[in-house]
């Protein structure tokens, strides 16, 4: 399921940037640069131990909010791309990167040393792979001269953040419990 989202968001993601980034003011472009760094430096740097295992507790809550903030943001700010990409940004520093580092974390206790680099190797490979055949996708799509607009573009997109969403709930839940058994 996740390799699907991934195919979507490799296969939409142009569609979007080109629509948006002509559409959008640089203030506003480097505003949510700002955000991202600025407000990404002081959320890594205050992340610790004992909050990431407090936000674990909450990581299905997370999510969820996640993917329906995302939703909200891509539906509110379709055609106001000076306000999505603000807001996106930061979805991405106070949500969005917690859940992924959540899940790394999870990963990284259950597998160290050379298991670690396979797998992180192998979960690599296969964005890589997902990404090409989205990114194949697209340009079949664009060679064609089939017209996808950015609202379509976005919608599909809503539909892969529904699906990662789903996928990350239960995969964590899984790694979770194998955590568990190994302790």
């Amino acid at each position: 399921m996740e390799g699907i989202a991934m195919v979507i968001f490799s296969f939409t993601s142009p569609i979007i940037i080109i629509t948006m980034i002509s559409e959008v003011n640089p203030i506003y472009y480097q505003a949510s640069r700002l955000i991202e760094y600025g407000l990404g430096g002081i959320i890594n740097i205050w992340i610790n131990k004992n909050r990431l295992n407090l936000l674990k507790k909450y990581f299905t809550h997370l999510c969820i909010v996640d993917c329906s903030l995302t939703i909200i943001c891509n539906y509110m700010f379709a055609h106001i791309p000076n306000y999505r990409f603000i807001a996106i940004s930061l979805l991405n520093v106070l949500i969005s990167s917690l859940v992924f580092r959540i899940i790394d974390d999870i990963i990284n206790n259950l597998t160290t040393g050379s298991n670690l680099s396979i797998l992180n190797g192998k979960r690599e490979g296969f964005q890589q792979i997902s990404t090409l055949i989205g990114t194949i996708l697209i340009m079949l799509v664009t060679y064609l001269n089939l017209n996808i607009s950015c609202d379509i573009a976005l919608t599909l997109q809503c539909l892969a953040f529904i699906i990662t969403c789903i996928t990350s709930i239960f995969i964590t839940k899984r790694l979770i419990k194998c955590k568990n058994k190994k302790e």
